[in-house]
């Protein structure tokens, strides 16, 4: 059976790390999916063996449609599609979350791939939705709102630090990203259409 593969051809098509795309793809390349085999296969067997004493119609379906998507771990079509799915079902998640082993960082160990981002690449099992933590034009217009001067014409206007001009950069990458997806692009093609962005702004 072919080995789920860290998508090496698109290793080196990105700089723009700091984005969620970008560290995802930095952390999946150094991955190593054939630790996990053993257990994998092990899953496989137990889901068909679930699947041949199941006998209501529905949850047998369900079983059959984990197996699928379980045996689909070695192609590249399928674990692009995830990761794509996987960032967009991410934005503006969490830290303390999306920090943790098994989200954007890689997976270490069996245990990081039970309801994670990377569980969901490898195998297309479901994790719970994300909701988002903060957004920059909502976060943007509160801190504006906070520290706008009480007599403008004495005060010279807001110069934004590096912390909100990296964010305002980051977001733009972000909704270049969500307009990408709705044209149903591959993982390459994004990476491709990313990295034009990112010159363009550079």
């Amino acid at each position: 059976m072919a080995q789920a593969v860290p998508l090496a051809a698109v290793d080196n098509a990105l700089t723009y790390q700091s984005t969620r795309l970008g560290r995802l793809l930095d952390q999946w390349k150094r991955f190593e999916p054939d630790k996990f085999e053993p257990g994998l296969k092990l899953l496989e067997d137990q889901l068909q063996d679930e699947i041949g004493r199941e006998t209501k119609a529905e949850p047998r379906r369900i079983l059959a449609q984990q197996l699928e998507q379980l045996k689909l771990r070695g192609d590249r079509a399928t674990i692009g599609s995830r990761i794509l799915d996987g960032v967009s079902r991410t934005n503006s998640g969490p830290m303390d979350r999306l920090a943790r082993l098994g989200w954007y960082s890689v997976a270490r160990s069996q245990r990081d791939l039970e309801g994670t981002l990377f569980g969901h690449i490898l195998t297309g099992a479901e994790f719970a939705d994300i909701v988002p933590e903060a957004q920059y034009k909502r976060e943007k217009e509160k801190y504006d709102a906070q520290h706008e001067p009480k007599d403008s014409a004495k005060v010279p206007p807001i110069v934004p630090g590096a912390y909100w001009t990296d964010w305002e950069q980051i977001d733009g990458w972000e909704k270049s990203f969500d307009e990408m997806l709705k044209k149903n692009l591959d993982l390459r093609a994004v990476c491709e259409e990313l990295q034009k962005t990112v010159e363009k702004r550079a």
